[in-house]
């Protein structure tokens, strides 16, 4: 049997507050990224991914995830009631891929480099066109 993510309920019209949280913390990591600040552009990258995923969660499941775990999320986003599944399957390969290193970028005792805050900041546009086009 499936392990049940931690959720919360959220009420009807949430998921515009999120998306708007996933385009501001993206937004500053784009800035933060010109101005070679990698620690920080790479945790706001991570946190508009997060906040994407809450506005799809919200938008279909009326739900987001609350767990301690970010990785969770992924097993509420498999629920998400979507035509192409494909497209959600890979969207959720590159959550999982940025969420994996959340942890080592915000707290871990060696400095982001370059590139991989590029990368995560790059993963988190794609995850907000994803969204967006989903949710608005």
């Amino acid at each position: 049997m499936a392990k049940q993510a931690k959720t919360r309920r959220t009420s009807i019209g949430p998921e515009k507050l999120y998306l708007s949280k996933a385009e501001k913390f993206l937004t500053g990591a784009k800035l933060l990224i010109d101005e070679k600040n990698w620690e920080a552009a790479a945790s706001l990258g991570i946190h508009a991914i997060i906040s994407s995923c809450d506005a799809s969660t919200a938008k279909f499941l009326s739900r987001r995830y609350a767990g301690t775990d970010h990785q969770g999320v992924l097993d509420l986003l498999s629920g998400l009631p979507l035509a192409d599944q494909k497209e959600l399957k890979q969207i959720k390969r590159r959550i999982g891929q940025v969420l994996a290193v959340k942890t080592n970028v915000e707290y871990g005792d060696k400095p982001v480099r370059s590139g991989p805050a590029r990368q995560i900041v790059a993963e988190a546009e794609r995850v907000f066109a994803w969204t967006q086009k989903h949710v608005r």
